[in-house]
């Protein structure tokens, strides 16, 4: 009987950003649609509501680091995703306000266009052994 190993990193990966882009757009239905908030402060919202559970995810099942963590990985995560914010605010006010997508449909557009930038970013940045002084 064949046996596999654990799935590559960047499957992991792809299946916590399923998941938190499946939490993303929940979030984001209720706090635009209920809640009558802007697409953009909805957004802002979802990203610090959501991220720290994006980081235990990512830590625990995809990236999975032999050392452990320390606050300095967590403002490496924090600093990626905040570049993640500023672009996905600019590309949501182009694909929503510039060609007139829906809020969820550019929400899935701009989460697909951010995957690879978001999974170097943690794997070379984040995530990597770095020397502490």
């Amino acid at each position: 009987m064949r046996t596999f190993g654990r799935p590559p990193q960047f499957f992991r990966f792809a299946l916590v950003g399923g998941l938190m882009a499946g939490l993303n757009l929940g979030w984001l239905a209720v706090l635009t649609g209920p809640l009558g908030l802007g697409y953009l402060q909805a957004c802002t919202i979802s990203f610090f509501t959501l991220n720290a559970v994006g980081y235990l995810a990512n830590r625990v099942f995809a990236f999975q680091p032999a050392h452990p963590a320390h606050g300095a990985e967590l403002l490496r995560y924090y600093l990626v995703m905040a570049a993640s914010l500023g672009a996905n605010l600019g590309l949501m006010a182009i694909f929503v306000d510039g060609l007139g997508l829906e809020v969820l449909s550019a929400a899935v557009l701009v989460t697909v266009l951010l995957a690879l930038v978001n999974y170097f970013g943690h794997a070379a940045y984040t995530f990597k052994q770095h020397d502490r002084a």
